[in-house]
Order: C-alpha cells, then structure tokens, then sequence
C-alpha cells in the first residue's frame, strides 16, 4: 500500500532539489539529532585545523624568539596553556555550534514547505557578472603577475564559476590572489594562504554566504564604495553581519599592506610578514597590536 505523506515529503524534496541544489537537501534526510551530532563533529574537525594553523602563524611571527629562548622555555608550562586553550575552543565551539545548527535545521524544514522560484538565466547572469568583477578587482588591485591582469582571463575564470556550486568561486578567488602575491613573494603568499585557511576551517567553513560578505569588503573598497555592504546588510540582516564585515576590513587592510610592503622590498624574505602584520594592527589598532603579533609603537 502507498504511503501517502512519504510520496508527499517525497514529491517536495524532488522540487526542493530542482529549485535550491543538493546542499540543502541532504540535510533533509537527517534527523535532527543526527543533523546537529554531525555538524557539531565538523566544527571540532575544523576548529581543530584551524587551531594548529593559528599556532603555525604565530610561532612564524615569533621564529627569532623561539629559536634564541629554545632552552630556556618552560615546554610543560606552555603545552599546558596550550591545551586548556584549546579544551576551551572546543568546548564553545560546541555549545554555539549545537545552539546554531538546532536552529538551522528548524528553518531549513520550514523552508523544504516553501516555494521559491528564480529564474535560472537571471541567475547564472547574476553570478558571472559578481564573479567577474571580484576577478577583475583583484587584478585592479593587486595585479602583479602580468599572466593572470588580464580582463580576458577574468571572464574565463568567472564563466567557469558559473558552472560550479556558488562556493567555488571564493576558493578560485583565494587561489587567484594567492598566485598574484606568489608572482612577487613565496613568503607571504604561503602566509596569505595560511590566513584564508584559518578563516575557512574556523568560520567560512559553517556559513559560507558570509565569505561573500567578507571578499566584497575588499572588492568594493578597490571601487572606493566600502560602505554599499555595511548599509544593505544593516537593512537585510542581522546585526551579527558586522562580524564578516569587520573580517573583510581586515583582509582589505592586510591586502593593501602587502602591496606596499612588496612594492618597498627587495628582498623576498619573513621580514616582509612581519612588516605586514604590524602595519595591519597599526592600520587597525592605531599604532596598538595584540599581545602575541606585536608590540606597543613607541613614540
């Protein structure tokens, strides 16, 4: 005998599938419990990575000293902070990380009983023209390997996008500016990628519409426009948007640093990280760093 709320729930994930993507779907076979176990493992997974790449950035940072003060440092003192760091990482990751995916899977079963319709020119249009232009502003801004500034190679990279899922386009974009800083540096192309790691594992990574928000900060300020996202996501959102906008401030400022401090440079060497970051804390703080990256400027 036919099960007919089974042919229902069946009939609306076939049109949920045809109408959103997998993404959103696969979720759907889950239950709720399961759902949230999963993703909870994922954010451990990931903030884990992202962790020990954080941990690989700041004993860059701090090489001189590592090496000169090798002997004298307390390694059973320092594995201890380390691991209570950590243990606490973990531990509010997923107590936000249950509270969030609860809340997610709530809305994505109401939104498996909605129709929505787009219309698929208008929105493969939509994302070669976004794709394009974070393309060609990375070139405007950047611009140092002379094989990739060009608009033709812009329009191929974002006609290939269109035909990925909407997340590969931030993965063609780090890599592209990743290759454009390696044209002039090894170093702080590994460093840049280091960073655009950390900032997928540790949040990307679970909300992937807000790596649009944070590369649009950079995009946007390269057409003196920086203020277009804060005001439409004041309007749209929720004021937690601040939080990619001020990650995409920061990658803006890390960005423009790297460019004055390669076009300064003869030398490709880890002082340019340096230089780097504590013109970006200045930029940031004023002339004041964190604690771990840099020191108080002296006057």
């Amino acid at each position: 005998m036919v099960n007919e709320e089974k042919v229902r729930i069946m009939t609306a994930i076939a049109y949920e599938e045809k109408e959103h993507g997998s993404e959103l779907l696969n979720d759907a076979f889950f239950y709720k419990n399961d759902y949230v176990k999963m993703h909870v493992l994922s954010v451990i997974w990931n903030y884990t990575i992202g962790y020990f790449l954080i941990l690989i950035l700041i004993a860059l940072y701090n090489m001189d000293y590592l090496l000169l003060n090798f002997v004298k440092i307390n390694y059973l003192y320092a594995g201890m902070a380390l691991l209570f760091s950590y243990l606490l990482i973990i531990i509010v990751s997923i107590l936000i990380s249950k509270i969030y995916y609860q809340d997610k899977y709530d809305k994505e079963q109401e939104t498996m009983q909605k129709y929505h319709k787009y219309a698929p020119g208008f929105n493969v249009l939509f994302r070669f023209l976004a794709a394009f232009i974070t393309f060609f502003a990375t070139n405007k801004v950047i611009g140092f390997n002379p094989y990739l500034n060009h608009a033709y190679i812009a329009g191929i990279l974002a006609a290939v996008s269109v035909v990925f899922p909407t997340q590969i386009l931030l993965f063609f974009e780090v890599v592209f500016i990743v290759l454009h800083i390696l044209y002039v540096s090894r170093y702080l192309a590994f460093i840049t990628a280091l960073i655009f790691a950390i900032l997928y594992f540790i949040y990307v990574r679970f909300i992937p519409k807000d790596g649009y928000v944070i590369l649009s900060m950079p995009v946007l300020s390269s057409f003196g426009v920086p203020y277009v996202v804060p005001v439409l996501l004041g309007v749209m959102e929720t004021p937690l948007s601040i939080i990619p906008e001020a990650i995409g401030v920061v990658i803006y400022f890390f960005l423009q640093n790297v460019i004055t401090v390669v076009s300064t440079s003869t030398e490709d060497t880890i002082n340019l990280y340096y230089l780097v970051m504590q013109q970006t804390f200045d930029g940031i703080f004023g002339g004041y760093n964190c604690s771990i990256f840099c020191k108080k400027r002296k006057n």
